[in-house]
């Protein structure tokens, strides 16, 4: 995923949605919840070379919004917020172990479902 191109995130983005929305009733039984799409948008963020733009983001994000049942500007303010955190600290993540970014990016996607739990009730 390094380098990925802008519509081929949207397309990836798009299909995972539809993957999320298939297989979320699903785990829901077993109450498991994966934000897949925030997941992978994350990777492609963290795994870049250049340091993204916050518009990039924000209608990444906005589109995601606008593709799925989600408040508008939700998945937009998320996306935003979490682009900044991995684009300020990039140099930091260098120096952490996998396990670190693991943690890291488990921390994140708890923060993102209590967000997106918070504006559905």
């Amino acid at each position: 995923m390094r380098n990925i191109g802008t519509v081929k995130l949207l397309i990836i983005i798009f299909v995972l949605n539809i993957l999320e929305s298939f297989i979320a009733p699903h785990l829901i039984n077993f109450y498991i919840s994966l934000p897949i799409t925030f997941l992978v948008f994350s990777l492609a963020i963290y795994n870049s070379n250049r340091n993204s733009n916050p518009l990039f983001a924000f209608l990444c994000g906005f589109y995601l919004d606008l593709i799925s049942s989600s408040p508008f500007g939700l998945n937009a303010g998320l996306f935003t917020m979490m682009s900044y955190v991995i684009n300020s600290y990039a140099n930091t993540f260098k120096l952490f172990s996998y396990i670190q970014i693991c943690i890291f990016f488990a921390v994140s996607s708890v923060f993102y479902l209590g967000f997106k739990n918070l504006s559905n009730a």
